[in-house]
């Protein structure tokens, strides 16, 4: 035996730009290309402002942009000259607290904002304290913002837009945060060929990848599951969203404190004293859990499923480790429910996170930033993100992009335009394009079709909710702050030998009393009745 060591009800967006392209046609949309510009480079255009800026962009991973042939191409379009400042994931949000209360912010800069609960509260001090910038109240010279913003009045503050939303999907899909990932081989080789149904039937899966030697090595040295981006592959299948209001026994509720946590927790602590959980869960991060199923160590991993990232982990990454693994030894998991019937999946509105613009911006600089973003929306900015320039980085054939970039001798794909282009990721300034990225010629089919399968398999367990339950603001619901609290009471719970029941009700008793959630409960049924949200 082994020694044990120790998500979606989505409101769906319409976009000015609908993709009707299939597998690689061309966008077509109703912008006015009066003011545009070639992607050829035979007609240009300046700003119709003559003034130039300096602008200033905050996003994570761009400490290469601004200095390729996209980067020129967007200066001299716009009279500008833009420069980058790189975020880390691990710590952007402390930098940037410290550079607004230093006035050193970026021009404009992605931040979580309304999307995660432990950054909300900043995100409404800035309002308040006018560390950001309200959009201006009349849009209608921007288009495509003017088009997106229609759809998002619940989050406006005090009467004013503060934030854009960065688009996850195209309105007639859906956003998929999160699936299970298995691997296939294993699943034949343990003898298992059909997906599990049911939570039992996942835990006999899970446990056979622990201890029938699916990798066929002879060794004892696997695990069932190891640590993905979050907890929800257990959470969902007991009806909970950790950071989502939920209504139980007749009123709306964190849930954190929902009592189905208990029967979540007991879940886990049956995987982890029969040795099939990773002993490491508790203490890794999610990039490390990644590592250990790309190299073998693991049969399952709850993880992000969108093309990009298959692409990144089983393709850059995984077939490096063995050049015979890779997207076709991998498959997706439907979710699984338990005694209390079918799972859910996360609720998200079909963005996450927003660009906020420094209010140190005179009007003029601010009516550039806006220039930007509403090309970088539109069709034409769509396609310089995704293909790059037309006759440098791609050539159409018939009403498909072929690119024109090195072929990869690994994957024998044409090479991805960040890689030749980095500042081409500055599409997700405006928009996440998670199915935009199935148009790319570096794009590998079998991630596509991974990613379509955790699609069609989670999105119909989505939560049918009102969206405004996910922007009730008060003072208590704005300031409460226990998500670290909640993630620690769930993993001592199952790690521990202590009463379950015991444990969770003692943490139930100290965020009622010390943490105002008894309060913030109180303030968001009354202004959910206010609202009529039921």
């Amino acid at each position: 035996m082994k020694t044990i060591k120790v998500a979606i009800s989505v409101c769906m967006i319409m976009m000015i730009m609908i993709v009707s392209v299939g597998c690689g046609g061309k966008a077509q949309t109703s912008n006015d290309k009066a003011s545009s510009t070639k992607n050829n480079g035979v007609e240009k255009e300046k700003s119709s402002k003559d003034k130039h800026y300096d602008i200033k962009i905050g996003m994570w991973g761009s400490a290469d942009y601004g200095k390729d042939e996209i980067a020129e191409y967007l200066n001299d379009k716009f009279n500008v000259t833009l420069s980058f400042e790189d975020f880390s994931w691990a710590d952007y949000l402390q930098k940037l607290n410290v550079a607004a209360s230093s006035g050193a912010l970026p021009d404009m800069f992605a931040h979580p904002a309304w999307s995660n609960v432990d950054s909300r509260t900043t995100f409404f001090q800035w309002t308040k304290q006018q560390v950001i910038r309200p959009l201006p109240e009349d849009l209608s010279a921007y288009k495509n913002i003017s088009a997106l913003m229609e759809n998002f009045e619940f989050l406006k503050r005090d009467g004013a837009h503060y934030m854009l939303p960065r688009i996850a999907w195209q309105p007639e899909n859906a956003f998929v945060s999160q699936a299970i990932w298995v691997r296939k081989d294993w699943m034949e080789n343990v003898g298992i060929t059909k997906a599990p149904t049911n939570s039992e039937e996942l835990y006999e899966l899970l446990k056979a990848f622990t201890y029938d030697d699916p990798d066929g090595n002879g060794k004892d040295d696997t695990y069932g599951i190891t640590k993905g981006g979050e907890d929800l592959w257990v959470l969902n299948m007991f009806q909970i969203e950790d950071a989502n209001w939920i209504k139980e026994d007749g009123k709306f509720i964190p849930g954190m404190i929902s009592k189905k946590n208990i029967d979540a927790i007991k879940y886990l602590r049956r995987l982890y004293e029969e040795g099939i959980i990773d002993p490491d869960y508790t203490t890794i991060k999610a990039e490390q859990g990644m590592d250990k199923f790309i190299s073998g160590k693991v049969g399952a991993i709850a993880n992000t499923s969108e093309a990009y990232h298959f692409k990144e982990n089983l393709v850059d990454k995984m077939m490096k480790v063995n050049s015979e693994w890779g997207p076709e030894v991998v498959d997706i998991l439907p979710p699984v429910g338990t005694e209390y019937g079918d799972p859910i999946t996360n609720s998200f509105d079909n963005y996450w996170s927003g660009t906020l613009f420094n209010s140190s911006m005179d009007d003029d600089k601010m009516k550039r930033c806006l220039e930007i973003y509403d090309f970088l929306l539109s069709e034409e900015g769509l396609e310089l993100g995704r293909f790059g320039l037309e006759g440098k980085h791609f050539e159409m054939d018939g009403d498909k992009y072929k690119s024109l970039l090195p072929i990869d001798p690994d994957t024998n794909l044409p090479k991805s335009l960040t890689l030749e282009q980095p500042t081409a990721g500055i599409k997700t300034l405006v928009t996440w394009d998670v199915d935009g990225r199935w148009l790319e010629p570096s794009m590998p089919e079998r991630c596509v079709e991974l990613e379509k399968k955790a699609h069609d398999l989670v999105v119909p367990y989505e939560r049918d909710i009102d969206p405004r339950v996910r922007y009730v603001s008060t003072p208590a619901v704005d300031s409460m702050q226990i998500l670290d609290v909640y993630r620690e009471m769930l993993y001592k719970g199952f790690m521990s030998k202590t009463n379950v029941e015991e444990h969770f009700n003692a943490y139930l008793q100290d965020v009622l009393k010390n943490y105002k959630v008894q309060e913030a409960i109180d303030e968001f049924n009354a202004e959910a009745k206010k609202q009529g949200i039921k």
